[in-house]
């Protein structure tokens, strides 16, 4: 007895059960596509984080406006000492050298030096 057979075998139809013809399907088959197919067609993997760095040196008695950068900003302060508000925000925050204050609003930011002439570093993670 052969279990390898080139002609194929009838199949009886189960409604009839009269012999009918095989009939012949693709194979599907599944395969993970590879990173490159991922960006460029969408479900791309998640984005490197970026982090930039900013400074301004405003003098004493000075006023400077930042315009809100894209991303989450934290305000270094590195000598002297700054005055910082935002537009439509009422509070009003101090921060003196080697302290910094985390900006939980995106509006216009502006810092003001107080005393002395003051270095400021923004640090904008996106």
């Amino acid at each position: 007895m052969a279990l390898l057979s080139d002609t194929p075998s009838l199949i009886l139809s189960p409604a009839d059960g009269k012999p009918r013809a095989p009939t012949w399907q693709p194979m599907q088959l599944t395969f993970a596509a590879p990173p490159f197919m991922a960006r460029l067609f969408g479900a791309s993997p998640a984005r490197p984080r970026v982090t930039r760095w900013f400074a301004a040196h405003v003098k004493e008695g000075a006023t400077q406006a930042i315009a809100p950068p894209p991303g989450a900003v934290t305000v270094h302060c590195r000598r002297g000492e700054a005055w910082i508000t935002h537009d439509g925000d009422p509070r009003d925050v101090i921060v003196r050298a080697n302290e910094r204050y985390v900006a939980d609003t995106r509006n216009r930011m502006t810092v003001h030096a107080v005393r002395g002439d003051c270095l400021v570093e923004f640090e904008v993670s996106e």
